[in-house]
């Protein structure tokens, strides 16, 4: 039975059905919009004119203006951007959806990398004192330096060495830890959820999930790798890994002669024995997975290796590889998926990191390669398509001919071009998502990351892989210039630019495996609402349900009813709500949590927002 506060708030009001803002938002710029005005990066888009600056954020759906002088410097991130007015540094959180200053000398200079466009803290440093923007957090945090004080940082994660005291900076919260140990000359190490200060043959490793110090030896001579989350050191004798994913090193490490493959998620390593994988995920060293001089594909959490024992599959997800012994020389990988072709049959096995398995492609799938993306791959069939879903190994069918497939292995959605419909894999769900068409000649379209955008016609339309969802916009005419960032579009027309949102309503900060982040299962949960300001906001939070179920007047919930819990958040101050579950525990590893939430504004009627999932590990 669907929850009782659910069916209370569908009762008042049954008079009208509500809509949820739509993913897009315009901006007139009635002279027409010059050339070098518009910038777009993850999760932003920016339109700069002569006085005044606006930028558009996906997670609250509007432009913000901010009147800046003429030639005032700005730097653009996936999820914040910077703009030096004079001696104020305005910092944008797409999160919040609103600027916050910091006032400095005329001495202050941005410590950021020139080339990090990837960055949510942003370091400003002014004599002594350091100004630290979280984009997560939208405000400005400031911490006293000494002169000589050095720092390190990129994406989520910065370093800072003052004196004896090493410090850690965590993106999430914004919150300085002290390394408790004195450091005399460390060398800093910032990036992705971990940072790591490695002083006189010890390296002090920090987590920004957890906000934790850990310390280990390091092996005599090691080589250091390192991807987003992790770190690995090896020798011949031994090698060492730490997990900023949990918090933890593993000193239990085969040696190694040299590194085979680098992957967010995970190392192949080549072994004295043959080829060894150091999983982040799981935080520990697999067993041999391949003899020596095997050849090997991967993607940010899969491998396929082969030797002359067969086809052998790994998953940085789980612990156990999978071997087949009649596969095809010809093979591919990207995010979570895999794939082979059947010696016997023809037709692709196809792995999956969730699943840890082969899943055969069903009998009327054609020869050929699949097409790949990060979180799904397609085989063609005589009469349109099929789907691989690697989450629970399904196949989904598409019927319709001809199709125009687009899909590309750095990023998520998979559309279906087919001639009177649009079709989208949305592969959280295991279903085709389709609308109909505007236009009856060439769709052109872009998708990177997790969006997808599409014009047909005289309309805009883009999709997003974290939400579900497609999202229409009539085009007053024509298009002059169209971009597919992370998690936003851009359409320019004439005199306006509109952006669009590829993320749902409500949002885990959790991304993966649509993008990068992943949830540990011993990290708090945080998650964001959109929604206008004094809004009152009600989180469902559940396990996601196999198909929709009706709530009147608000729309479809995808949560399972006997699993919802329900959190009454209160008012929002601004034009989006923050709350966080705590650390769902090593319980829960494996499961995927959904998020939905329901938006009670102060003129008009609630609405429910589109399903977010994130999975726990």
């Amino acid at each position: 039975m669907p929850r009782p506060f659910l069916v209370c708030l569908s009762l008042l009001t049954t008079a009208v059905v509500a809509q949820a803002p739509s993913a897009w938002a315009s901006l007139a710029v009635p002279g027409g919009i010059a050339g070098g005005a518009v910038a777009s990066q993850g999760k932003l888009v920016v339109h700069r004119g002569p006085t005044e600056l606006q930028v558009f954020s996906a997670v609250t759906r509007r432009f913000v203006a901010l009147p800046v002088a003429s030639g005032a410097p700005s730097w653009l991130h996936n999820d914040c951007l910077l703009v030096q007015d004079g001696p104020t540094w305005h910092a944008f959180s797409a999160w919040t959806g609103s600027f916050a200053a910091v006032t400095t000398s005329a001495l202050a200079v941005l410590r950021n990398l020139p080339n990090a466009r990837n960055d949510s803290l942003l370091l400003v440093g002014d004599g002594g004192a350091l100004h630290a923007f979280s984009a997560f957090t939208g405000t400005w945090h400031t911490r006293a330096v000494g002169a000589t004080a050095s720092v390190s940082v990129l994406r989520h994660t910065a370093l800072l060495a003052d004196g004896n005291t090493c410090t850690g900076l965590d993106a999430f919260t914004g919150t300085w830890t002290d390394l408790p140990t004195p450091v005399t000359a460390a060398n800093l190490d910032a990036d992705g959820t971990a940072g790591f200060a490695i002083d006189n043959g010890i390296v002090h490793a920090f987590s920004a999930p957890h906000r934790t110090w850990r310390s280990a030896t390091l092996p005599a001579g090691a080589t250091f790798v390192r991807g987003d989350d992790h770190g690995l050191w090896f020798t011949p004798t031994r090698s060492l890994g730490y997990s900023a994913i949990r918090g933890e090193f593993n000193r239990k490490g085969p040696g190694a002669t040299g590194l085979r493959a680098l992957q967010d998620t995970f190392v192949l390593l080549d072994t004295p024995s043959g080829v060894a994988a150091y999983s982040a995920v799981t935080g520990d060293f697999s067993e041999r997975l391949a003899l020596p001089g095997a050849n090997h594909v991967a993607g940010a959490a899969v491998a396929l290796l082969e030797d002359t024992a067969g086809t052998h599959g790994y998953s940085a997800l789980l612990r156990r590889p999978v071997t087949v012994t009649n596969a095809g020389p010809n093979r591919g990988a990207a995010g979570v998926v895999a794939w082979v072709h059947d010696q016997g049959s023809g037709r692709p096995l196809f792995f999956s990191a969730f699943t840890g398995d082969f899943h055969a492609a069903p009998p009327n799938v054609l020869g050929g390669d699949p097409l790949l993306a990060t979180t799904s791959a397609v085989a063609m069939t005589p009469t349109g398509c099929v789907a691989f879903a690697p989450r629970r190994g399904h196949f989904v069918p598409l019927s319709g001919a001809p199709l125009q497939i687009v899909a590309g292995q750095s990023s998520a959605p998979v559309l279906a071009i087919a001639p009177l419909l649009l079709h989208a894999f949305d592969a959280r769900t295991d279903r085709w998502v389709s609308v109909p068409r505007s236009g009856a000649g060439p769709v052109q379209v872009q998708a990177w990351r997790t969006a997808a955008v599409a014009i047909d016609g005289s309309t805009a339309f883009t999709f997003g892989a974290q939400s579900g969802q497609w999202s229409s916009l009539p085009l007053p005419g024509p298009t002059f210039d169209l971009a597919c960032n992370s998690e936003c579009v851009r359409v320019t027309t004439t005199t306006a630019l509109h952006a669009g949102s590829a993320l749902p309503g409500a949002v885990w900060l959790a991304q993966f495996p649509e993008f990068r982040r992943l949830q540990s299962a011993r990290a708090d949960m945080p998650f964001v609402l959109a929604m206008p300001t004094g809004s009152f906001g009600l989180a469902a939070i559940g396990d996601p349900a196999p198909a929709p179920w009706l709530v009147p007047a608000l729309g479809d919930a995808w949560l399972t009813p006997s699993s919802a819990m329900l959190l009454w958040l209160g008012a929002s101050s601004g034009p989006s709500l923050r709350s966080s579950l705590p650390a769902p525990g090593v319980a829960l590893l494996g499961r995927e949590l959904g998020l939905q939430a329901v938006c009670l504004p102060t003129t008009g009627f609630p609405w429910l927002s589109e399903l977010a999932i994130a999975r726990v590990f």
